[in-house]
């Protein structure tokens, strides 16, 4: 009976919090990937590995937005973290393939996660939003960020 009682309240709890099951992943769905991150020469050390879903670099967010300067604010209630730099502003919501850009959405191929209590974000999607140029080398693994583009709602 107390088995079935938890089944239940755990399967209500996800029907009626549209985030909760989608809040954290499972191991199957991300994998840790040996990269390096540059933003703006500096090589950023991570608190938490960064990991590939689906085609994309995902990293620690506050480690990562701090190397840009730019402000982190995660909400737990409501699964969103909130980026700002300027009079930029990024939303995502975990679970979402959607971010807003100053109120525009841009979709992305991979979505930010709670991974083991970390918001891991996309980085290529996350560091275009505000703005900054982004490469890949694949030759040595590392992702480089540094530089302006001319609109960063692109």
């Amino acid at each position: 009976m107390k088995k079935l009682f938890a089944i239940l309240a755990a399967f209500l709890l996800s029907i009626s919090f549209p985030g909760f099951s989608s809040a954290y992943v499972q191991n199957s769905e991300v994998s840790a990937v040996n990269v390096k991150v540059l933003a703006n020469r500096k090589e950023v050390k991570f608190e938490r590995q960064p990991m590939q879903r689906n085609v994309r670099i995902l990293v620690p967010a506050r480690t990562f937005l701090k190397e840009l300067d730019a402000r982190v604010d995660w909400y737990p209630a409501k699964n969103f973290v909130r980026i700002s730099k300027g009079s930029t502003v990024i939303k995502m919501f975990i679970g979402s393939y959607t971010m807003s850009i100053n109120g525009r959405t841009v979709k992305m191929d991979a979505d930010p996660v709670l991974y083991l209590g970390t918001v891991m974000v996309p980085v290529r999607y996350t560091a275009e939003g505000l703005g900054y140029r982004v490469t890949w080398a694949e030759k040595d693994k590392t992702v480089y960020i540094g530089g302006k583009t001319e609109d960063p709602s692109r």
